[in-house]
């Protein structure tokens, strides 16, 4: 058991605007918000940096969204396919973009 257990529960994240519990519920509203995240088809396209994933969903004709995901403990910056602004933030957790580049802390993602 992780020796700080008691500051995770459901109880004590529920007043931290920025717990794990305040992130998964913005996100899953967001989610939800965009229909193209529940139901898009995924391509995924090719970067070559090991632990980092990227894929675009959507259909055609619709809008479409492109995710970028670093699974990695060390920063990475990736060109994008696409420019465009992020569609979702969360502070600590999403990277930044400017025009074509992503710039992915440790453990982050972005999302346009």
């Amino acid at each position: 058991v992780n020796p700080n257990y008691n500051d995770l529960t459901p109880e004590k994240q529920e007043h931290d605007p920025y717990s794990t519990l305040s992130f998964t519920r913005a996100f899953l509203k967001w989610r939800k918000e965009n229909s193209v995240m529940i139901e898009g088809d995924i391509s995924f396209f090719e970067i070559n940096i090991e632990g980092v994933i990227g894929f675009n969903r959507g259909s055609d004709g619709a809008q479409k969204r492109t995710c970028v995901f670093n699974m990695t403990n060390v920063p990475h910056s990736v060109q994008l396919p696409v420019s465009g602004k992020l569609a979702f933030e969360w502070p600590e957790v999403t990277g930044s973009v400017e025009n074509d580049m992503a710039k992915l802390p440790p453990f982050s993602f972005v999302i346009i």
